[in-house]
């Protein structure tokens, strides 16, 4: 761990990150209190989230934004942490510019208990009011291992300018 490293930690957890993914960190601090929901939290009879769902959502933007840090030199925009109805962790990410729009769901959850990860992320053009550059799709999470494809579109639309 470098000296100017920032430190996050729940249990067996650690999360360590560079100062320059301060905003990552803080917005992962702030999504701890869904672990304190309880049920029926929405008033519609939602679950609680599951303690393992948010550590695999946390190790999964953690690693991810490490990874496009350290490998390419780029920041991340920090996605907004919701809890969903079905027991499961979505990170919402959202970057205005312009003329454009550019939005990535990612929805972690466990299916026969392993992680799954659901993507879907498209671009659209303020000026001319069509999407391009759509991404989706669903891949099991194996915490250390980076999803090209995803991590890729991460780095071209979600760096932070």
């Amino acid at each position: 761990m470098a000296i100017d490293d920032l430190v996050f930690q729940h249990r067996d957890l650690e999360v360590k990150m560079p100062k320059e993914l301060e905003h990552i960190l803080k917005t992962i601090k702030n999504s701890k209190s869904i672990l304190n929901l309880k049920k029926d939290w929405d008033g519609n009879g939602a679950i609680p989230i599951e303690e393992n769902i948010w550590i695999d959502s946390i190790r999964f933007l953690s690693e991810y934004s490490i990874f496009i840090y350290k490998d390419y030199k780029k920041i991340i925009h920090a996605p907004e942490i919701n809890p969903s109805s079905d027991n499961s962790i979505d990170l919402d990410f959202r970057v205005k510019g312009n003329q454009y729009k550019i939005e990535i769901l990612i929805n972690l959850k466990k299916e026969n208990s392993k992680t799954i990860i659901g993507y879907y992320g498209d671009f659209f053009n303020e000026k001319t009011k069509k999407i391009k550059n759509e991404i989706e799709g669903k891949i099991e999470y194996n915490p250390g291992e980076i999803h090209k494809p995803l991590a890729n579109w991460m780095i071209k639309y979600l760096k932070v300018d």
